[in-house]
């Protein structure tokens, strides 16, 4: 199911907020348990401080070692979509390129492709 972006909404504390499409993903992944999560940006995958993609990062690993983005992003850019995509449940990830339009096509295949998201070890916060 494709979730482009998120939107402006009014919350519970009745006043407007961002519900970033990162939230979005993971929410309708967790509720229709999903077994599979893509998230297709404008970069290779996780950049490491040194501009370089990581071929892993761990859900709790914290983001020190993440690089930041080069664009303004109110919802966090890629440390953003890194601390919700904490939050899946049983799900596996990956972030990729998909301004390259292969690796959609190997992500659906299956393929390594981007920086896979490993899940959270157990026991662990």
């Amino acid at each position: 199911m494709p979730v482009l972006y998120g939107d402006c909404v009014w919350d519970r504390a009745q006043t407007f907020g961002i519900l970033s499409g990162d939230q979005l993903v993971v929410m309708l992944a967790n509720r229709l348990g999903a077994r599979r999560v893509g998230l297709g940006t404008n970069v290779d995958g996780v950049l490491d401080e040194a501009g370089q993609p990581l071929a892993e990062w761990r859900a709790g690993a914290g983001l020190a070692g993440v690089g930041g983005s080069g664009a303004v992003d109110v919802t966090g850019g890629m440390r953003g979509k890194l601390a919700e995509l904490a939050a899946l449940q049983g799900a596996e990830a990956c972030i990729f390129n998909l301004t390259k339009p292969e690796h959609l096509e190997k992500w659906l295949a299956g393929a390594p492709v981007g920086t896979r998201i490993a899940a959270r070890e157990e026991n662990t916060p």
